[in-house]
């Protein structure tokens, strides 16, 4: 591998990494310093930050390349660390807030320059090893962040939940030395086509927005907001399930840790499994079919033995977190070659996924947030999500077959 490659490679892991290690390590913090109510609010906006950040994102990928759009996240997340500093709603809103913005410019652009770089097959083994050694953040950080923030608050240090920000400052620092040795160029499919036509400046001005004309795309978005819903869902009631019974926030963060683990191993077994078409369209066709018949067995299984509340919380975690790494990588390519079937530029394909997957991430916590207040149980909101993720299968296995590579170097 020539070393820009390699460099590409290793910023775009270790970016994914520190941003996922900060979004879901807050998790275990959040509900020590806001109301239950006030947990599913600074959830939610921060992942529709993302979502609002995904157009500006994906436009300044294909207009002023990669690498100078992943500094500027780089830069938002500073400003978002800062703001932890001060532990009223308001300013924790805020923080969040910047951070969700910052999530889409950082991933959005780290998978862009492996875009720029690979070919496939290649190209979507490197998505997958990125999403997947990057999710080790989904797996560490709530341990450790929920572990500085016990040993803070232990030794009467101020705003504990800053110390407990600190390591993922520090490698945002040295992430941002190594982004200034990375090139990067322009997607020349951003482009206007020779015809002129009013679709072609649209195309351009709202990027992912124009995929969504298609019927493909619609189904393969609802798809991934059930997936990406169910998933964080799961971690939001479940945390707060946990903090109404006595746990801490270091055991609720190591709660979460098999959960990143598996979407760790899925993920980057999708990229290699993912690098033909018809792999991408079997892991897309497959897997909410699984997550509907696991999660209906662990609703009945836990109905029927009457276990603790653990049980679930964990078993639904692992499940839904396994069906996030399998489609992840697959789903960006996908959309990939749906773009430029259409003669539209990377930037334009991740912004369409990942406006699927943060508005899913976005719609988990409220619903489950809503689900509590309505006295829902934990077991009622995974037998929900099954059922949804079933529908997601019925119009996946119609629309998503026969999906025609593009290619390019």
């Amino acid at each position: 591998m020539a070393p820009q490659s390699s460099a590409v490679v290793w910023v775009s892991r270790l970016v994914i990494f520190t941003i996922l290690y900060i979004l879901q390590g807050y998790v275990p913090i959040v509900p020590f310093l806001v109301s239950k109510g006030e947990v599913g609010i600074i959830l939610s906006t921060q992942a529709w930050a993302s979502v609002a950040a995904l157009l500006p994102a994906g436009f300044g990928i294909d207009k002023y390349g990669a690498r100078a759009v992943l500094q500027l996240g780089v830069f938002i997340s500073f400003a978002s660390i800062a703001l932890m500093a001060f532990a009223t709603f308001q300013m924790q809103l805020l923080a969040r807030i910047l951070l969700g913005a910052a999530t889409s410019v950082i991933f959005n652009s780290a998978m862009a320059l492996i875009m720029e770089h690979f070919s496939e097959p290649k190209r979507s083994e490197h998505l997958g090893l990125a999403v997947g050694l990057g999710s080790l953040g989904n797996m560490a950080g709530p341990p450790c962040m929920g572990g500085l923030f016990d040993l803070a608050q232990n030794e009467h240090l101020p705003e504990p939940q800053f110390w407990a920000a600190v390591p993922p400052l520090l490698l945002f620092i040295a992430i941002s030395k190594m982004i200034a040795d990375i090139g990067s160029k322009v997607d020349p499919l951003l482009k206007p086509r020779e015809s002129g036509k009013s679709s072609d400046l649209f195309a351009k001005a709202c990027g992912g927005l124009y995929l969504f004309r298609t019927g493909r795309v619609l189904v393969l978005t609802f798809e991934l907001l059930c997936i990406f819903a169910a998933n964080n869902a799961f971690i939001t009631a479940g945390a707060i399930e946990l903090q109404r019974n006595g746990f801490s926030s270091s055991w609720i963060g190591m709660i979460t840790m098999p959960a990143g683990l598996m979407q760790c191993l899925l993920s980057q077994w999708a990229g290699r499994f993912a690098g033909s078409a018809q792999n991408r369209q079997h892991l897309l066709l497959y897997t909410p079919a699984l997550l509907g018949i696991l999660l209906l067995s662990i609703v009945f299984g836990v109905w029927m033995l009457h276990s603790t509340l653990l049980v679930p919380i964990l078993s639904t975690l692992i499940i839904a977190s396994a069906a996030l790494g399998a489609v992840d990588a697959p789903a960006m390519s996908m959309m990939a070659d749906l773009a430029k079937a259409q003669n539209l530029g990377y930037g334009q394909a991740l912004t369409a996924s990942e406006m699927a997957i943060n508005a899913g991430l976005a719609i988990g916590p409220s619903l489950a947030t809503l689900a509590l207040a309505a006295d829902w149980h934990y077991l009622q909101i995974s037998l929900a999500f099954a059922v949804w993720a079933l529908l997601a299968t019925f119009f996946s296995a119609y629309a998503l077959r026969n999906v025609e590579a593009h290619s390019d170097a």
